[in-house]
């Protein structure tokens, strides 16, 4: 029996080999042309205005260096290294207690019971959970200073 069925190509845009070469010179250039505009744009307002709308900006004039450092340092947010040391260990007893608590369970506890050692691993992953957010709701961010006794 003959083959009936046509082959159907689907155009899917122009093959790399069907575009000409002045066609592609042309995207090249206006590409370049991108991109040396962006390079030439200035990076943001010279000027610092605070809520009032009151200039800020400094009698000395300051270099594009020092605003964009002040602009860097802005950006990144000032976080206790006691924050970041208690996220970082809770974060890995998350990964530790819910595994160890499983295969204890599973070896000791429920000898080959898997469903019930996967509830113990999931009740230790959430007491983990809730001591985290018990630390975290205790927590002093802004320490008050002592006040004197009278």
């Amino acid at each position: 029996m003959p083959n009936t069925r046509k082959n159907k190509t689907h155009n899917k845009g122009p093959s790399p080999s069907t575009v000409s070469p002045a066609k592609a010179a042309d995207t090249t250039a206006s590409f370049s042309s991108i991109r040396h505009r962006l390079q030439k744009a200035p990076a943001g307002p010279k000027t610092r205005k605070d809520d009032n709308g009151s200039d800020l900006s400094n009698s000395e004039g300051e270099s594009e260096q020092e605003t964009a450092d002040q602009r860097e340092d802005s950006a990144m947010p000032n976080v206790p290294s006691d924050v970041v040391r208690k996220l970082v260990s809770f974060s890995l007893l998350l990964l530790v207690a819910p595994i160890l608590s499983y295969f204890v369970s599973l070896k000791y506890i429920f000898v080959g019971a898997t469903a019930s050692s996967a509830i113990v691993a999931v009740i230790a992953a959430n007491l983990v959970l809730a001591a985290f957010v018990y630390s975290a709701w205790n927590e002093e961010l802004d320490p008050k200073p002592d006040q004197p006794q009278k």
